[in-house]
């Protein structure tokens, strides 16, 4: 608006000059195009605005019900989103409402570590009572190695300490052996 201003303001020389009018015509076009390029700017922020909104929307619903496998890409890509994107800086309620549950996350992350720590430690005491048992059933014993690896195997590869890690494996060994 400001370069508008100006350049209305430069008076037109006479008598007309064909280069004034190229001129003049140039600007008009070019302020055209920029006036059309700040709009689609503005139109695109209001999308990552209302995706922002709908990510957060949907991530609170998964914090809610527990649902921290689905939370944590939606906190991610909200996050990406968030920092990726100029312009979302002043949005300081949707940056709090991230912030929010990125600590939920967090806190869901310990609770579950925790759980998964005592059901690995459940794990080991079942196969070291095996160790324990005098009945000589090898069958039975094989299968039993074999639910317990499973288990083991669908807590998924994090979660437990290198300590715990050779306890079950030294178990196992020592059973198949």
């Amino acid at each position: 608006e400001d370069l508008q201003t100006r350049w209305q303001e430069i008076s037109p020389p006479t008598p007309p000059v064909a280069l004034f009018d190229h001129l003049n015509s140039r600007f008009n076009h070019l302020f055209t195009t920029l006036q059309e390029r700040l709009r689609q700017q503005k139109e695109q922020g209001e999308q990552v605005v209302q995706t922002l909104r709908q990510l957060l929307n949907d991530l609170e619903v998964a914090l809610e019900q527990g649902e921290l496998k689905t939370a944590m890409p939606l906190e991610q890509q909200a996050r990406d989103l968030f920092t990726n994107t100029e312009g979302l800086a002043g949005h300081k309620k949707l940056e709090a409402r991230l912030q929010k549950s990125t600590g939920k996350i967090n806190q869901l992350r310990g609770w579950c570590s925790w759980g998964n720590k005592l059901e690995r430690e459940k794990l080991c005491q079942q196969l070291e009572d095996l160790l324990e048992d005098d009945d000589d059933h090898p069958e039975e014993t094989r299968r039993l190695i074999q639910k317990v690896q499973e288990a083991w195997k669908k807590l998924g590869p994090v979660g437990y300490s290198q300590d715990l890690k050779e306890r079950f494996q030294t178990a196992c060994q020592t059973l198949y052996q």
